[in-house]
């Protein structure tokens, strides 16, 4: 990769991400819009691209950027989010500073994912500097509240206009990913009876009914593992909360449980909570405790065909790359359905592996972020760099 490159390009990427990581995005409450203003300001005297700064909400920004090539062609998306979870207390490095160690860069977001960014801009700029983006349009999309809600996806996709392909800079280790799981997040509030811890027979204690809803889950679970998606495996269902009581000497009045499920292609989160409400309705009945469904987030899946050209074109820059060419899943859930849902054919492919996503000391392969450079920039020169000729020309140069 380094023939391909003058070093330049490897540094400003590395330069560009030490940068972004000192930007404090923790979402909540996000905060993009300074680095989205960062980003703008950068790709406006650098690269001279038309930029644009989008409110998505208070603090929230998204910053879309525009070159355009000298002739008709697709319009091509490289597309990825500015927030990032929060530092949790296992860290031991700096989380808003890049440290080199071990042929590593850590620092909060490094892999999920400012880390594709930087690496996106830089080819980029790789681009421009050799003239090589000739037709069509190139769009640079970065969002925020990803981690949340995915609010800024949501505006961005209102005012954005006609889009053929997007490459979203998610963590796959510089594989091809062609769909994800969708989500559901939905509360189970089990209601008893509260009362004296001294009386328990003048109460109904819901806690004793947590089991009911861990054996329901598991059931669901068994029933899951009966359908399997060719990349996506099964779907799942995980109890991830569970909250009961206040004091040690009183029985609580009601409990809270929280549960992920996770969706196939073809699954939608109605579904899912209908299978689950029956479930627990057969559960618990005959009980003297009572139980809620209540879903409260929810993203869909997303999938796209492996014959789509922008598909092919990162299979086959993979192949000519690094060696790898086979189609993979993205094992965590991201905004690929949403660019689908608005008929944007959509890869998802970018450095870092998502075992460092959301994780202490976070950190990626730091020959990962260069060869992401290289990446992107085969896939943009490949569908934007070959100029259409014009049907007059090519009928002169026929005759």
């Amino acid at each position: 990769m380094n023939a391909l490159f003058h070093e330049s390009y490897f540094a400003y990427a590395y330069d560009l991400l030490t940068r972004m990581v000192a930007v404090n995005t923790t979402n909540p409450p996000g905060n993009e819009r300074e680095l989205s203003e960062f980003l703008g300001a950068e790709l406006s005297s650098i690269i001279g691209a038309e930029v644009s700064i989008q409110d998505a909400a208070e603090g929230c920004a998204n910053l879309v950027a525009r070159i355009k090539g000298g002739s008709d062609g697709p319009v091509l998306v490289l597309t990825g989010h500015l927030d990032t979870v929060a530092a949790n207390s296992g860290w031991t490095k700096e989380p808003f500073q890049v440290t080199r160690s071990d042929g590593r860069l850590f620092g909060l977001g490094v892999t999920d994912m400012k880390g594709g960014i930087a690496a996106q801009i830089a080819a980029v700029r790789k681009l421009l500097d050799t003239g090589e983006i000739n037709r069509g349009e190139l769009v640079l999309c970065y969002v925020a509240d990803e981690e949340s809600r995915s609010i800024g996806l949501k505006k961005a996709l209102e005012t954005l206009g006609h889009a053929d392909y997007a490459v979203i800079g998610e963590p796959t280790e510089l594989r091809p990913a062609v769909c994800h799981k969708g989500v559901v997040r939905m509360k189970v509030t089990i209601t008893g009876k509260g009362g004296h811890a001294a009386r328990p027979d003048h109460a109904v204690n819901p806690i004793a009914d947590i089991p009911t809803v861990v054996n329901a889950v598991a059931e669901i679970n068994r029933r899951l593992e009966g359908k399997r998606h060719p990349l996506l495996g099964c779907g799942t269902a995980v109890i991830t909360v569970v909250r009961a009581g206040d004091k040690g000497n009183q029985i609580p009045s009601a409990c809270e449980m929280k549960i992920d499920r996770r969706l196939l292609p073809g699954e939608t989160a109605e579904q899912a909570c209908a299978e689950i409400a029956e479930q627990l309705t057969t559960a618990f009945a005959g009980k003297h405790t009572t139980f809620s469904l209540v879903p409260y987030l929810s993203t869909g899946s997303g999938s796209v065909p492996e014959e789509s050209e922008i598909v092919q074109t990162v299979s086959e820059v993979c192949q000519r790359l690094f060696g790898h060419q086979t189609c993979v899943a993205f094992d965590g859930c991201c905004e690929q359905t949403f660019w689908e849902a608005a008929g944007v054919d959509t890869v998802i492919f970018g450095p870092g592996s998502l075992n460092q996503a959301h994780a202490a000391d976070e950190s990626m392969e730091e020959s990962q972020l260069y060869d992401a450079v290289g990446g992107y920039y085969e896939i943009v020169r490949e569908l934007l760099g070959k100029e259409t000729v014009p049907a007059a020309k090519a009928s002169s140069i026929l005759t």
